[in-house]
């Protein structure tokens, strides 16, 4: 009898055992992320779902609109391959439809254009989604930045972002910009002299150089270049770390695409989820002066 019990309070205690450590090890399996695999899940829309995926699969590749804008988008000038966050974001995006990118050479003057007269499916070039490009285009933003200024030195017309709301001060900008958008409407009593970007990507340098403009804005990540490589120029607003960390008229950045497809919008989403840690950290990477040189 007592024989019968011990059994049986062993059976008892060994079932107890079996039942607390299955749901122990079901979970740590549950929670286990593969080395190096992303926790964010990527769900690409099924047939039908997305318009935009539906064309991309039928043409058999990813057309993607290109301006660059360092340190978002830069190229080799050997090779002139694409590389940094935005391009490495591009070929994630490929990868998970499971077609190859076309990289369709463009200007910041005709990107919105080119996408509505479908020349590329979404722009590669790193956007700043303004409230007039929201208007006609959807957007995944993946980081922000803003714009300051570079005059040369001896101009005492410019010290500060508040001398360039004045008619005797002259802004170039590039056409069709982001950029451009925003110092029209923050600084309406500038005169404006707009330019078409020359490829490469480079700032308007040469124009306040030589004279024709008194101010050209850049990319607040391009402040530390600028003021090495250019030791006649001055910075506005300040300095270059004071403009890093206060840049003027900041604007998320991200990639442009057609409106009226939720799905295509989800799905660029999820991959900007999967990689923001990566894109982060690139970003910090090509900030560095030794990427800033134009391309050529």
């Amino acid at each position: 009898m007592i024989r019968a019990r011990r059994q049986t309070a062993v059976l008892m205690l060994l079932l107890l055992v079996t039942a607390l450590a299955v749901p122990f090890s079901a979970v740590r399996a549950q929670d286990a992320t593969p080395p190096g695999a992303s926790p964010v899940a990527i769900e690409v829309p099924a047939p039908g779902a997305s318009p935009t995926i539906d064309k991309i699969r039928q043409n058999g590749k990813l057309r993607a609109g290109v301006a660059l804008a360092a340190p978002w988008l830069l190229q080799d000038p050997s090779t002139k391959e694409y590389y940094g966050p935005a391009a490495d974001l591009v070929r994630r995006i490929a990868q998970e439809l499971n077609v190859p990118v076309e990289y369709v050479d463009s200007g910041w003057d005709v990107l919105i254009a080119g996408l509505q007269a479908d020349k590329f499916d979404l722009t590669v070039a790193p956007m700043f989604a303004t409230p007039a490009r929201m208007k006609v285009v959807d957007f995944v933003n993946y980081t922000e930045a803003g714009t300051c200024y570079f005059a040369k030195k001896d101009n005492a017309k410019v010290n500060s972002l508040d001398d360039l709301n004045n008619p005797d001060v002259t802004i170039v900008t590039f056409t069709g910009t982001g950029t451009e958008e925003g110092i029209r409407k923050k600084y309406p009593n500038a005169t404006i002299n707009s330019i078409v970007q020359p490829p490469g990507g480079q700032p308007p340098i040469e124009d306040v150089l030589s004279g024709r403009a008194d101010v050209g804005p850049f990319d607040s990540p391009l402040a530390l270049f600028i003021a090495q490589q250019y030791p006649d120029l001055k910075i506005i607003p300040q300095d270059p770390e004071y403009c890093i960390a206060h840049a003027d008229i900041p604007f998320p950045i991200g990639m442009g695409f057609n409106k009226n497809d939720p799905a295509f919008t989800a799905f660029l989403q999820s991959v900007v989820d999967a990689m923001q840690a990566e894109i982060d950290k690139e970003i910090i990477e090509y900030s560095d002066p030794k990427y800033m040189a134009p391309a050529t």
